[in-house]
């Protein structure tokens, strides 16, 4: 089930949904080429041993030069989404017993 929380907050501040979905986001960051047996590869396995996840080398581009910083390449990003309106959660009997139990809360 996913995250409800928010939904609610959404519904108490009568606030409008965007869902969105974007295309084109693995392109904004190159990622430091690692083959087998490089000394990268390396420490990257013996780090994922001790923390079960292995970094990430990734470079985009500078402010002032187009070869290597932390700003993410000019490239186009494809945005796909359209504006939900307010939609009365309150009416569906499941999220109006938690829109209660938040309000005692606040």
């Amino acid at each position: 089930m996913y995250n409800i929380l928010p939904l609610l907050i959404f519904s108490i501040l009568r606030a409008s949904l965007v869902p969105v979905f974007a295309f084109g986001e693995n392109d904004l960051f190159n990622q430091v080429s690692n083959p087998r047996g490089s000394r990268l590869r390396d420490i990257q396995m013996k780090i994922q041993k001790k923390v079960a996840f292995a970094p990430v080398l990734f470079h985009g581009r500078g402010i002032f030069q187009y070869t290597f910083g932390l700003l993410p390449h000019r490239k186009p990003v494809n945005v796909v989404g359209k504006l939900k309106k307010y939609i009365n959660l309150r009416k569906v009997g499941k999220i109006h017993y938690m829109i209660n139990i938040m309000k005692k809360i606040i």
